[in-house]
């Protein structure tokens, strides 16, 4: 509960003090990625808060896909980066088991659940889908500004694509704690 309480105060503070706006592709906004330190799971798990504006994940993204979709794309994506680079990140030696992530829409007023992603399993995901090239993404990490050149996936390729994605989103259901 405690860490729960610390989550939202500290991104209704980032919200309200940042409007740098990135995109998790174009026409999809993110308000906010802000890591934090670790996250008491037992493993070396860093937390972050994806915060989105949209208070209707649901509405099309193109390409088949929802919003949502893409938000957990660029979970995966930003989790397989960070992962990667975990050594030499802004938070360094810290998130080498993988993010806890704690979704939000309507820029911090929906609930929308948390997702534990852990390196293999970014790293799966990045090599079974192609690779659609990096895309700078905004990062506040304890509250300083980072902007990376982040891959992505390619998900809008071919319907098939998109539809496997859409499958594989419905087979990651978000968590109430993590």
């Amino acid at each position: 509960m405690k860490f729960l309480v610390k989550a939202l105060l500290t991104a209704a503070v980032t919200v309200l003090a940042t409007s740098t706006v990135t995109q998790a592709r174009p026409g999809v906004p993110i308000t906010n990625i802000e890591f934090w330190d670790y996250v008491d799971i037992g493993d070396r798990y860093l937390s972050a808060m994806f915060t989105v504006p949209d208070r209707d994940t649901t509405r099309n993204a193109g390409g088949g896909l929802r919003r949502y979709d893409i938000h957990i794309a660029k979970m995966f994506e930003v989790t397989d980066w960070q992962c990667r680079n975990w050594r030499n990140s802004p938070i360094p030696y810290q998130g080498e088991a993988g993010i806890v992530w704690i979704y939000e829409a309507a820029n911090g007023e929906e609930w929308m659940g948390i997702f534990t992603i852990d390196c293999q399993e970014a790293r799966r995901v990045m090599s079974s889908f192609t690779n659609g090239g990096n895309e700078n993404t905004n990062i506040f990490y304890f509250e300083a500004r980072h902007r990376m050149a982040i891959p992505t996936l390619r998900l809008t390729g071919s319907p098939e694509e998109a539809a496997r994605w859409r499958r594989f989103v419905q087979s990651v259901p978000p968590q109430s704690s993590p």
